[in-house]
């Protein structure tokens, strides 16, 4: 039960005739310590905790990645069934709007422009379809939708409204992408709100400019009746279903959408991340 030393057993005689001690050291003892005490036994164990830290700290890592991947797929699922759930509620809106066209041109007796429009309208119809199966689509093949959508709505004004599409040098509309149908519910709103059949030269603009390589303008701008009441208070179900899509899509793109209101008619601002 010694501790763990080094120790010398001498033995001492005295000679009690001569009266002399004599010292002999007989042996050696060397107690070893227990292996828990042990250097190596420490260096082991030193290492060990260093392992298991380490393993603990990945595999706490790795379940809070795997965890946040899980989050954004189910993020994603839910944000592509909203913005399925958006888009969904444009077509009705949108097909609402085009059959009461319809429905005054069948009114006022007027058959040949009634199936002109419809005719039109089918196509338009077709690639409605054809854009709502996707959620971003081409800034080529939109401008091809709003040329078919804003054909048939100036038939109700005699083809008198003239409209422009400006195109930024620097901007490719074949690869460059934006959400579907996004410019449609603003310019179906120039055509309801912005101008009527006392409206002089009626005309709008549709400009689309670089600001930088990830960031693109869309500029919606009207000489119509800007600064009326009714323009003011309109508050339109395609244009909200449209900010409310962007916020979906694009989070980090805080407050995408301006419109302004003066005597000179109507400009409305969208800022896009590409």
């Amino acid at each position: 039960y010694l501790p763990n030393d080094n120790y010398n057993l001498e033995i001492e005689v005295l000679d009690l005739n001569a009266g002399k001690k004599s010292r002999f050291s007989v042996l050696k003892i060397n107690i070893l310590p227990p292996f828990w005490k042990t250097w190596w036994f420490m260096i082991v164990i030193f290492s060990i905790g260093i392992a298991s830290t380490i393993i603990a700290i990945l595999w706490t890592k790795k379940k809070a990645k795997q965890k946040a991947e899980s989050e954004a797929i189910t993020e994603k699922i839910i944000s592509k069934a909203k913005l399925e759930a958006l888009l969904s509620q444009m077509n009705p809106h949108f097909t609402f709007n085009a059959m009461n066209t319809i429905q005054s041109f069948v009114f006022n007796n007027d058959s040949l422009n009634s199936t002109i429009y419809i005719s039109e309208m089918a196509n338009l119809m077709r690639q409605t379809l054809d854009n709502s199966a996707q959620q971003t689509i081409t800034i080529e093949n939109e401008i091809e939708y709003l040329k078919t959508y804003i054909a048939i709505e100036n038939q109700r004004f005699d083809n008198r409204i003239v409209f422009n599409i400006q195109l930024d040098k620097q901007l490719d509309i074949m690869p460059t992408e934006i959400p579907t149908m996004l410019l449609q519910p603003f310019v179906e709103n120039i055509f309801k709100h912005a101008f009527d059949e006392d409206s002089k030269h009626p005309e709008f603009t549709i400009a689309f400019k670089i600001l930088d390589k990830n960031e693109l303008q869309i500029q919606i701008s009207d000489n119509g009746k800007g600064n009326s009441r009714t323009s003011k208070t309109h508050h339109s179900k395609g244009i909200a279903i449209t900010k409310e899509r962007l916020k979906i899509l694009q989070p980090s793109n805080l407050d995408p959408i301006k419109i302004d209101f003066s005597d000179c008619g109507t400009t409305v601002t969208i800022r896009l991340i590409i």
